[in-house]
């Protein structure tokens, strides 16, 4: 909520305006349904996690009150394999009643009714590594060959050929996002059994760290703020240059600045004695 007010105050600040439907953006709706405005646009990503977060508790929920029984993992395994093909079938019944010309990144890749799934793949990588914690290490190195060749023949095969989504739609709207998750999905074995630290470990646990700061920074925040001041397409080589320091040197110092003095102090919050007593006490009820 706080860079959301920041982008806020940017917006109207540079138009003298406020931002469309932005009272959707306080309730991660924006993007439920639809394409979401021309503001704010990486808040795509925040909405899908929220509500894929929210779905899979409550669906478990309201299926511990059917039953009224302990929820076993394979209940939990069928929750998420539930969530992955109503997503699929959303995705089929957009590819059957969507007109030509409507942008595929906007109205599907950044919608949350057609890409919840994306989480949930990794809901399933967190399964096998619970529960089949073997197969999860013995093959790290196979499943990880698999994800990249996978991840790279998929890509190839777009660049070569040239496919488009307003040309393959049916590719596009249907397959290739889910190929894309189990691609990168594959992966995890390998990256979640790292444990050797490199001389320059330290530099990418900070970077990790800042990650999320810099990604809700970087572009509505800091990129288009420098365009509206500057004509960058008018400058010559070395003041573009200068621009593209400069856009990283705020970029990570703005990161810095939210990681450290907000965003860490509130997720220290989860450790204070109150919060864990009280998250103690819903467990127990």
């Amino acid at each position: 909520y706080l860079i959301l007010i920041v982008n806020i105050l940017i917006y109207f600040a540079f138009f003298n305006e406020f931002a469309p439907r932005l009272v959707h953006y306080f309730a991660f709706l924006q993007n439920f349904n639809q394409a979401q405005p021309d503001f704010f646009t990486e808040s795509w990503t925040l909405s899908i996690e929220e509500f894929a977060y929210i779905l899979g508790p409550l669906l478990l929920m309201i299926l511990f009150t059917i039953t009224k029984k302990k929820i076993t993992k394979y209940q939990f395994l069928g929750v998420v394999i539930v969530i992955i093909v109503i997503c699929t079938l959303n995705r089929f019944w957009f590819h059957e009643n969507t007109i030509e010309g409507v942008s595929w990144s906007n109205s599907l890749r950044k919608v949350v009714v057609y890409r919840i799934d994306s989480i949930y793949y990794g809901f399933i990588g967190a399964y096998l590594s619970l529960y089949a914690q073997h197969f999860w290490g013995a093959y790290k190195w196979t499943s990880f060959i698999f994800g990249a060749l996978l991840f790279t023949v998929v890509h190839a095969v777009i660049t070569i050929i040239g496919i488009r989504p307003s040309v393959e739609s049916m590719f596009f709207n249907i397959m290739y996002l889910p190929l894309v998750s189990i691609s990168i999905l594959l992966t995890f074995p390998v990256f979640s059994n790292w444990v050797k630290k490199p001389s320059w470990s330290k530099i990418i646990t900070n970077i990790s760290q800042w990650s999320y700061a810099l990604y809700l920074v970087n572009y509505s925040i800091i990129l288009l703020s420098i365009q509206q001041i500057v004509k960058v397409e008018a400058q010559n080589i070395v003041a573009k240059l200068l621009l593209l320091v400069l856009f990283w040197a705020l970029s990570f110092f703005m990161a810095f600045l939210l990681y450290v003095y907000y965003e860490k102090p509130m997720m220290d919050l989860r450790d204070r004695p109150f919060f864990r007593k009280w998250s103690q006490s819903t467990k127990n009820t």
